[in-house]
């Protein structure tokens, strides 16, 4: 089904003469630029934003546009409740174009404000939003289109995502934008690595959400190795300049995953060493990435799984066949039973240990609480609270990663 189209427009105090409105090509003559408006978007519904005294001063000249009155308040101090009449006028999941040419003073920033807004909380889909630069004397002039302040407002929000939560979709769909925009907009010279590289970045972000420890790194690998090619088309297109703005902070997040940790911390018993050593310092880096998002779910599943890890590089086993991480596991938890650790509530504090190895009761901790987790707290007598659990992950995900060195 197709959604609602509505233009919105302000009507001015102002006293205003004909003139030509062109728009891509079209043209239509007329003191009052919500006719051209009406013209150029038949398909739209028009809705006028006035004041009490725009009505006064302007209405007359609507006439016979079919149009829904937006009543604002004349008091030019009221901004809510010019917000909340705007707001009031824009139906949820509409498609919405805004005409700012005749909005007063405040009234074209509170109208892009508003536009952000109802994206996000009501489903509104901006197409595009218009001022015509009206002089008088001018005999013509074309509309111009401010969609850059909605696209710069969805780079803040994109960015804002990936870099406070490291959800990755918004930006990585950004990314491939400008490649599409480039090649509407018929440029000759296109760019090459933006899609790439965002698909990339979706793809990364998707992964290192579900724990996919070896896929995550090997897309990280290929992210690292477009970086160059990345930059170099940032300072070449004018449609990448928000990215120039915010590439320091994509390089911090890539390069937080990529970091190392202390050589030789991680006991490596097996062939392979190198490889062993660089998917566990991955998975430290993976495990502090989730606990600085507060992913604190995917944080203790995937700290208990690098433990099994760890102790099969250890006894010289490979940590990514499943019968060798079965077998670790398994050797695990009886070295758990036999050092005589009481079961308890996850987040009750250090448990009663005699005689077991410290690194056995890290295991044995993770363990209890990753079940807790996993289980949502249902059926388990004595359940940690959310709070409780939260600082109890925080604390044993830290062990886990200084044990990985």
């Amino acid at each position: 089904m197709e959604s609602q189209k509505v233009l919105l427009s302000f009507l001015g105090t102002g006293t205003y003469e004909p003139i030509d409105v062109r728009y891509q090509g079209q043209a239509h003559r007329s003191a009052y630029v919500q006719h051209a408006l009406a013209a150029f978007f038949p398909q739209y519904e028009l809705r006028v934003a006035m004041t009490p005294a725009a009505r006064r001063a302007n209405a007359h000249g609507l006439k016979p546009l079919t149009y829904e009155a937006v009543e604002l308040p004349d008091d030019v101090a009221d901004h809510s409740g010019h917000f909340a009449a705007i707001a009031s006028a824009v139906p949820a999941g509409c498609s919405l174009i805004i005409d700012v040419t005749h909005g007063f003073r405040f009234q074209p920033l509170l109208a892009l404000a508003a536009a952000q807004l109802l994206s996000e909380a009501n489903g509104v889909r901006v197409v595009e939003i218009l001022y015509l630069p009206y002089e008088r004397g001018v005999q013509e002039a074309e509309l111009l289109s401010l969609r850059a302040y909605m696209e710069l407002l969805e780079w803040s929000k994109a960015t804002a995502e990936y870099t406070g939560t490291g959800n990755a979709s918004a930006f990585g769909s950004k990314l491939k934008a400008i490649q599409t925009s480039a090649h509407r907009a018929g440029h000759t010279e296109l760019p090459k690595a933006f899609s790439a590289f965002g698909e990339l970045t979706e793809r990364l972000g998707l992964e290192v959400e579900l724990n996919r420890v070896s896929d995550a790194r090997k897309t990280l690998e290929k992210l690292d190795k477009r970086l160059a090619e990345v930059e170099k088309e940032i300072l070449r297109f004018p449609l990448a300049e928000p990215m120039r703005l915010i590439w320091h902070r994509v390089r911090e997040s890539l390069g937080r995953l990529t970091s190392a940790g202390q050589e030789g911390t991680v006991p490596v018993g097996g062939p392979g060493n190198a490889d062993a050593m660089t998917q566990l310092q991955f998975s430290r880096n993976l495990i502090q990435e989730h606990l600085r998002f507060g992913r604190l779910v995917q944080a203790i599943t995937l700290a208990r799984e690098s433990m099994v890890s760890y102790y099969a590089y250890a006894s010289g086993r490979d940590a990514n066949v499943k019968r060798d991480r079965d077998d670790v596991e398994n050797e695990l938890n009886s070295l758990r039973q036999q050092g005589a650790i009481r079961s308890q509530t996850p987040a009750a504090g250090d448990t009663a240990l005699l005689g077991a190895n410290p690194d056995i009761v890290l295991w044995d901790r993770v363990t209890q609480v990753r079940n807790d987790i996993n289980h949502a707290g249902q059926g388990r007598a004595n359940a940690a609270s959310a709070k409780q659990a939260k600082t109890t992950i925080d604390d044993l995900c830290r062990k886990v990663v200084e044990l990985l060195g």
